[in-house]
């Protein structure tokens, strides 16, 4: 079993205080698409893909277009599906060019 890392405030402080991320009510988000593109590049694929099949699972119930985004990344067989039904959602609102995307 692997040794699970803890994060702590410190930890994220010094990544705020280094300009590297900044606080967003209680999120942090990267200061820039550069270090966010770095900190993704520098990821195992694999950890990459479990990365984004969590997102899709986390916003499925809310943004299905966003989740099959990150099922697609996660070359999740689910990704198919899940546009269908966002393709379906954004007709049925009248949003066509939306669908069609």
């Amino acid at each position: 079993m692997e040794p699970r890392q803890v994060k702590t405030a410190a930890d994220a402080r010094a990544l705020v205080e280094q300009f590297l991320m900044r606080a967003h009510g209680e999120d942090l988000l990267f200061s820039h698409a550069l270090i966010r593109d770095g900190a993704y590049g520098s990821m195992l694929h694999v950890r990459r893909r479990q990365l984004h099949q969590n997102a899709a699972l986390w916003v499925q119930a809310r943004d299905v277009a966003l989740a099959a985004e990150h099922f697609e990344r996660a070359d999740d067989p689910r990704a198919g599906a899940a546009y269908l039904q966002a393709s379906e959602e954004q007709s049925g609102q009248y949003h066509y060019a939306e669908a069609l995307a």
